[in-house]
């Protein structure tokens, strides 16, 4: 009985792999392929160069008042 329910457990992980993993495999890769995904990966990407972009700018200003404040002292 040992092994039948080996070999039951492995035909679930087989199964589940076949129904879940490869459908899901198969539809990410062509989301992958399309222009949509280009679209979305530009779009991720421009938006932490935007915050990056801000962060940088902030700590400029916030360096630049600590300056002004050390002269005034």
């Amino acid at each position: 009985s040992k092994t039948i329910t080996t070999v039951s457990i492995l035909n679930l992980i087989i199964k589940l792999i076949m129904c879940i993993i490869v459908p899901n495999l198969i539809i990410f890769g062509l989301f992958f392929r399309s222009k949509e995904f280009e679209y979305v990966n530009e779009q991720i990407i421009s938006k932490i160069k935007n915050k990056l972009k801000a962060i940088a700018i902030q700590r400029k200003r916030n360096s630049y008042e600590i300056e002004q404040e050390d002269l005034h002292d």
